[in-house]
């Protein structure tokens, strides 16, 4: 793999954070997430360190996790007892 292809990967991590930043509204948000959030963790597979670092940045973690959670919580039950 040649310094080409890490760069165009990191182009493409960029882009969807950028995509993902630019989203108004839960629904859409959720959209949006639907259609990055498996490509985006596919580049955890990357070969480029670089790469790897970008899509597991605690920014990344923080905005997938707060977004996924925010309308779950209140559609699912949990599957396990709270005691």
């Amino acid at each position: 793999m040649s310094a080409s292809d890490e760069a165009r990967e990191l182009r493409l991590v960029n882009n969807v954070e950028f995509r993902l930043a630019q989203v108004a509204g839960e629904s859409r948000l959720e959209s949006e997430l639907g259609k990055y959030i498996v490509p985006l963790m596919l580049k955890l597979l990357s070969p480029h360190a670089a790469v790897q670092r970008k899509v597991w940045l605690p920014e990344h973690r923080s905005l997938i996790k707060v977004n996924l959670g925010r309308g779950r919580q209140q559609k699912y039950a949990p599957i396990y007892g709270t005691g």
